[in-house]
């Protein structure tokens, strides 16, 4: 074999190996592209406690517009912080205790004072901002003043409501992404609407099209302050007390040319353990999340 057949030959194979090598890879989150978002989360809770038993149903789905502001205007980002504004669309709340059903929703405000305030909330745009370590600043002088204004908003905890909805779109931003690879993240506070101690990515499929992973997280036991129930004095913490731990687990796929756009399944499972007056009573909870994003202008032009 000529030398110079053998170098077309090498050089052939180091293009083929080349081809079929997957390269490191980040997700892409465009600017300056809104979003139209709807998350819906299904619950149900079983709490036993002698001559009671209480089941809550309900469902949750929150539609929404998600932009990333893009710094020094680039066409897209790869790592934080985040400059978003968010757009609370439509709300509805659906939910049942033993024979008791409820329902809200913020395009009926007429229906209930919750259903009211709710309403309030939606198409004011909120700014807000997602730091280096994936998560949420407190501090949206927007939301804020939105707050402040109308007080009853501040029951809905707004700041946990929102890293609930957002943060999961962002789980794996500026992280290399190969096939079979594995991404750890430790003590998030708040994606899923929950402290996680541990949540893993395990990258399971790239196409073309698509990053796809699983993830698996941990809620370590934990006591939670619910003082508040009783009012800000020592003498409520000391009759509730609750310890909390629970698991998440599920899929989500992002897509290549915008990570804004992806699809995710997940589910939260929680086992309680609440104290009253000395009582202790047990209580499971189940969760189960769904999460779909797609280019705004496509959602409005399909709706009747």
């Amino acid at each position: 074999m000529s030398r110079k057949v053998l170098f077309v030959l090498l050089a052939t194979l180091g293009c083929v190996a080349a081809l079929f090598s997957e390269a490191p890879l980040k997700l892409q989150f465009s600017t300056g592209t809104p979003v139209e978002m709807v998350t819906t989360q299904t619950y149900t809770i079983n709490q036993v406690i002698p001559a009671f038993n209480l089941k809550v149903e309900g469902t949750q789905t929150i539609t929404s517009l998600l932009t990333l502001r893009g710094l020094n205007s680039p066409k897209q980002q790869t790592k934080p912080p985040f400059s978003l504004d968010w757009t609370l669309k439509v709300i509805q709340l659906n939910f049942s205790a033993n024979d008791h059903t409820i329902a809200f929703d913020s395009r009926q405000p007429q229906n209930s004072l919750l259903s009211k305030e709710l309403a309030k909330w939606v198409d004011h745009p909120i700014q807000l901002t997602i730091d280096p370590s994936l998560s949420l600043e407190r501090n949206s002088e927007e939301l804020d003043k939105f707050i402040k204004k109308f007080p009853a908003i501040q029951e809905l905890d707004p700041y946990t409501f929102l890293e609930g909805v957002i943060l999961p779109i962002f789980g794996i931003a500026d992280q290399e992404i190969i096939k079979g690879g594995s991404i750890s993240r430790t003590n998030l506070r708040g994606d899923f609407g929950i402290a996680l101690s541990v949540l893993k990515y395990e990258i399971t499929e790239i196409t073309d099209r698509l990053v796809t992973a699983r993830f698996q997280g941990t809620i370590e036991p934990k006591d939670l302050p619910l003082k508040n129930i009783f009012g800000n004095g020592k003498e409520g913490s000391e009759l509730l007390q609750v310890n909390v731990a629970g698991t998440v687990e599920g899929t989500i796929s992002w897509d290549k040319s915008n990570a804004l756009l992806c699809r995710l399944s997940g589910d939260c499972d929680y086992r309680c353990k609440i104290k009253i007056a000395g009582l202790e009573v047990p209580l499971t909870a189940k969760l189960k999340t769904t999460l779909q994003t797609m280019p705004a202008s496509i959602l409005v032009q399909s709706k009747p």
